[in-house]
């Protein structure tokens, strides 16, 4: 998914969204679009994303699966 949106945008830097832009806020908009993606591929199943703030912290989404 965000692969073709960055092919899609190739001069795009910067992204507004509908939210307050936290790493935790951020993953879990990055898990939501993506799972919603697989979920046309039966046999894959999207069980988290991690997104890296600095080179010590992080948020993470976990599939309740």
């Amino acid at each position: 998914v965000m692969t073709d949106f960055f092919k899609q945008n190739p001069d795009l830097k910067h992204v507004s969204v509908p939210f307050d832009s936290t790493a935790e806020n951020i993953a879990q908009w990055l898990f939501s679009n993506i799972k919603h993606e697989l979920e046309k591929i039966k046999s894959v199943h999207l069980h988290s994303v991690q997104l890296w703030e600095t080179s010590f912290n992080w948020a993470l989404v976990e599939s309740d699966k």
